[in-house]
């Protein structure tokens, strides 16, 4: 029930083409010899049903299947073992492409049936009453009941429906999939509800400065807004259930979809569950396949637009260059290594002309993104330039992808293999995620280009420097490219309105699509196969990955530092945990040190570029009062990567004046693009009444940017090395598949030869950081006037129980009751009253017994009080009502499910342990509190919301956002 309007990173491409540039032969389809099947098991299926296209091994070494059931319906099948947990998304080669544009143009003429917004607003109606569940939201109620989570996104090109649920539920949740899929029962006063629900949906998407100029951005590169998903309001105002009908009638047939499932399953049961779903859908009208966005922008043209907005106190800008198709595999892959050339990091070629060492930067707050598309594509670069240097920063960019320079980049064997490297363990560690093969293999599969996902490495080893610079050229052509200026001032109009057509004219109409079917390979009978059964362990009611969640065993290093350690066998990663105490209420200091640990001196710049191209990454950030550096990578280099957590923790004692003020300037640029966001204001004066005026918890945004502007290196490093010398407040965890008496050896060698640095500047006096204000009761509402917003924004937030509580595991139980899409949170304020696209919740658990739970909505000015009252309603039901058994089991339910997605990774489930080391405790077991989840009564979770919505003994704030006038108009006796 998403919308992905900007997200087109997994969207399906097109056959790929060889290009005139490259040289050599296009890549083939995806037509991969069949695996070897296992000999001891045989097959149950009918030779004449399902047939197997092809088969292949993806890079992270799963089998993958695809299939074609009777009707043309295709099946990709990735059997993992070492999970508990099923992925299953269907795909629809329809989308916003399939609509009449919001503005018609050469490319994109007016002629088609389908209003604008009407693919987004019929995926939204399959979740409302289907053929098995006629009744309004029952499909979703029995969905929930098995704890799964559920969505489906529209986008330019494809719509998916998805689902992740733990195993056990698959027979379950396959049949109500495809009954939600493939039978909508399109209801009209239950569709005229969810048309408030998708204009409700509009208004916080189109609402942040950034999304007016990626809006606009695409309307420059593809004569087709990036708000064209959405759709004028007044077309979703007006659509039918003949509209909604003709469109699933057109693109819900066998052939324009894809079904993909990846977890512990059995090929022969999967197939025959999928041939009784889908396999009677019959071929109904057949669609012309979409041939996706094309591209408007000329060789050689140069677009500039810009938009403005009154958030906005500083000017934003975001570029953008034609790059290749997602089809194209060695283009697409030589792009994303001139990507990481140019800009994914601190070091990259961008950053180094934008930020040149020693001198003012022109710009900052600089970032770029590769995003493939069927037949088209866009490399682009975001950035906030410095006052005056607008020109200049384009003429830099433009310098930087001058032949020469471009040259002298790629034409650099060594950086270019490290490149190499690194996207190679990044690709590969990206596939552990059950639900990312999903996505990846889906989002591939209606163009042949499979390819990526099984070719992936061979395909980035043999690029050459050469190829690199042709692709360069080919793509990234300084005299050609898009370039939108978001500025302060007066907002432009809504595009929703009728408007001109965009700055420039088409150069040519595109491909057409293509009207033959795709296919994977040539077909192959299952008789000719024999048994496709992996060597699978049968899958049991008890999990196969809680050999994962033991007792971590405890010990200290041989400098008192605090250290636990779990052996994970089996696995390729490990990850190294490192928390450090931080007593100081400098809130710009909490704000510096993470950016000053990777990037505080061009030493450290260079050896975490070094680092990460080994595969092993970082992550540092200030939770509560704590610093938690986390690093990650492969199961081998456990060395390699202390001795990169120890560079990085002593590094920054050599930080210049000069590259401490870049990274300052760096921060403030970023906080101000932050402070767009109308929730800003809002969470600033809940958290000023929950923790009190001087508490650094409470600083507002505002107050955060002029600390932050009078920080000096003196007092951060002062800090920083008070916190490095305060060795019994150190927790280290490691999670990997060595031995933990390896693993302390190599920590205890590593500390031997860490040869701590002296503090080169004067120490600074600590201040005790202040108490937590102990309000109690309801507070008055605080009214936060911001006369830029188009919806009210609400916060009402509540004191809750700390991780360290016994009351912690309750109250896990009743944050899956209150929250998501299954929550009780959204089906009042969504489901039943449908004033809110969303809701959001938050649990504040690292804020030195502060903890705050809050919940977050946007509804119209009209509906405030109707906002907070359904809130209340909620609260009090909570509070008042009895919790029956199925929604309990329920809730264990999606608690277990979050379990088993966690830790599918040592990064995941490192996180797990380090809710414990944020708060200053010896992590525990994550089975020992899966078992304490497993004990919890309904009667535990009732007494635990009794006490946390108790009007006298506990706390409750809440805030509200929206034009002066409007709230004068609110009561302010409200409670």
């Amino acid at each position: 029930m998403g919308l992905q309007w900007l997200s087109y990173a997994n969207t399906p491409m097109q056959t790929p083409m060889a290009s005139p540039a490259m040289g050599g032969n296009p890549e083939p389809p995806m037509a991969i010899a069949p695996l070897q099947p296992e000999p001891s098991r045989t097959s149950s299926l009918d030779p004449q049903g399902p047939k197997l296209l092809a088969s292949f091994q993806s890079e992270r070494g799963s089998p993958v299947y695809v299939f074609a059931l009777g009707n043309g319906h295709r099946v990709i099948i990735e059997p993992r073992n070492a999970t508990d947990v099923i992925s299953l998304r269907t795909f629809i080669n329809a989308g916003s492409i399939d609509e009449s544009p919001i503005h018609p143009s050469l490319l994109y003429p007016s002629s088609t049936p389908a209003p604008s917004g009407l693919a987004h607003l019929d995926e939204h109606c399959h979740f409302l009453d289907t053929q098995q569940y006629p009744k309004k939201n029952s499909w979703t109620a029995r969905v929930e009941e098995f704890g799964t989570d559920f969505n489906a996104t529209t986008d330019n090109e494809y719509i998916q429906h998805e689902m992740t649920f733990n195993h056990e539920a698959l027979p379950t949740m396959l049949a109500m999939h495809a009954d939600s899929v493939l039978h909508p029962k399109y209801n009209p006063k239950d569709i005229q509800q969810e048309k408030t629900n998708v204009i409700n949906e509009m208004a916080k998407r189109e609402a942040p400065p950034d999304a007016k100029v990626y809006n606009k951005l695409y309307e420059l590169m593809f004569e087709r807004p990036g708000f064209q998903t959405l759709g004028r309001k007044s077309d979703v105002q007006k659509a039918t259930v003949e509209d909604l009908k003709r469109f699933h009638q057109t693109y819900y047939t066998p052939t324009n979809m894809v079904t993909v499932i990846s977890g512990p399953v059995d090929i022969p049961q999967v197939l025959n569950m999928m041939t009784q779903a889908f396999g009677q859908n019959p071929a109904k009208i057949q669609p012309n396949l979409n041939a996706g966005l094309r591209l408007a922008l000329r060789p050689g043209e140069i677009r500039q637009g810009e938009i403005h907005d009154p958030q906005l106190n500083h000017t934003i800008a975001t570029m953008a260059f034609p790059a290749p198709s997602k089809s194209n595999l060695r283009e697409r892959i030589a792009m994303e290594v001139l990507w990481s050339i140019l800009g994914d990091s601190p070091s990259g070629q961008l950053y180094k002309a934008l930020q040149p060492s020693g001198s003012m930067p022109l710009a900052n707050d600089i970032s770029t993104y590769y995003e493939p598309l069927k037949q088209a594509g866009t490399f682009q670069i975001s950035f906030s330039p410095t006052q005056g240097q607008e020109r200049n920063v384009i003429q830099t960019i433009q310098g930087l992808l001058s032949p020469m320079n471009l040259w002298s980049t790629v034409n650099n064997p060594t950086l270019v293999n490290q490149i190499k490297n690194k996207l190679h363990y990044q690709f590969i560690n990206s596939l552990a995620n059950t639900e990312n093969a999903t996505m990846a293999l889906g989002s591939e599969a209606f163009t042949n280009s499979l390819g990526y996902y099984s070719q992936y490495s061979k395909i980035l080893e043999t690029l050459s420097p050469q190829e690199l610079y042709e692709v360069a050229q080919k793509y990234l052509n300084p005299n050609t490219f898009a370039v939108v200026w978001g500025m302060p001032g007066p907002a432009d109009p809504i595009p929703d309105l009728e408007s001109t057509q965009p700055t420039g004219q088409p150069m040519f109409q595109g491909n057409k699509p293509s009207k033959k079917a795709v296919r994977f390979g040539q077909a192959i009978p299952l008789s000719q196969i024999g048994a496709l059964a992996l060597n699978q362990t049968q899958v049991t009611q008890s999990s196969s990955v809680f050999h994962y969640l033991g007792q971590p065993q405890h010990g200290q290093l041989c400098n008192g530092v605090t250290a636990s350690f779990l052996q994970v066998p089996g696995q390729t990663q490990s990850c190294l945990t490192i928390a450090l105490p931080l007593s100081a209420p400098y809130s710009g200091l909490r704000e510096l040190l993470p950016d000053i640990l990777c990037e505080g001196t061009p030493a450290i710049k260079t050896l975490t570029d070094q680092w990460r191209n080994q595969g092993i990454s970082f992550d540092p950030e200030i939770t509560g009062d704590r610093l938690i550096l986390k690093v990650v990578g492969p199961a081998n280099q456990e060395s390699q990567m202390m001795q990169a957590a120890r560079t990085i923790l002593t590094e920054p004692f050599r930080m210049s004046p000069s590259d401490f003020s870049q990274i300052q300037r760096n921060l403030l640029s970023r906080i101000q693009n932050g402070l767009t966001d109308p929730e800003v204001k809002l969470s600033d004066a809940v958290l000023k009444s929950a923790y009190g005026e001087n508490h650094p918890y409470a600083k507002s945004t505002m107050a955060i940017l002029s600390d932050l502007s009078r920080q000096t290196p003196n007092n951060v490093l002062a800090v920083y090395q008070q916190a490095l010398q305060s060795l019994g407040q150190i927790q280290v965890m490691m999670v990997s598949p060595q031995a933990p008496v390896v693993l302390k050896n190599l920590l205890d060698w590593n500390i031997q030869q860490m040869g701590w640095q002296g503090n080169p500047y004067r120490p600074v006096s600590m201040i005790e950081t202040p108490p937590v204000q102990r309000l109690q009761g309801t507070q008055k509402p605080i009214l936060v006037p911001n006369d830029s917003v188009d919806q009210a924004y609400l916060t009402v937030g509540w004191r809750a129980p700390s991780i360290q509580s016994p009351d912690y595991p309750a109250f896990c139980i009743l944050r899956e009751l209150l929250e998501g899409s299954a929550g009780k949170f959204f089906k009042e304020l969504r489901t039943k009253q449908g004033l809110v696209y969303g809701t959001s919740e938050h649990y504040a658990s690292d804020q030195m017994a502060g903890n705050l739970y809050t919940v977050s909505a946007q509804v119209a000015y009209d509906n405030i009080d109707r906002g907070l009252k359904a809130i209340d309603k909620v609260r009090d039901d909570m509070r008042n009502k009895s919790i029956s058994q199925k929604a309990l089991d329920m809730a264990k339910s999606k608690y277990r499910l979050r379990l088993r997605e966690l830790v599918e990774t040592p990064d995941g489930i490192a996180s797990g342990y380090d809710r414990w080391l944020e708060t200053g405790q010896s992590p525990q077991s994550l089975s020992g509190l899966q078992s304490q989840i497993e004990a919890v009564t309904a009667a535990d979770v009732r007494r635990v919301a009794q006490e946390l919505f108790s009007p006298e003994s506990r706390y409750q704030v809440a805030g509200i956002s929206a034009p002066q006038d409007v709230l004068a108009t609110y009561p302010s006796n409200h409670s």
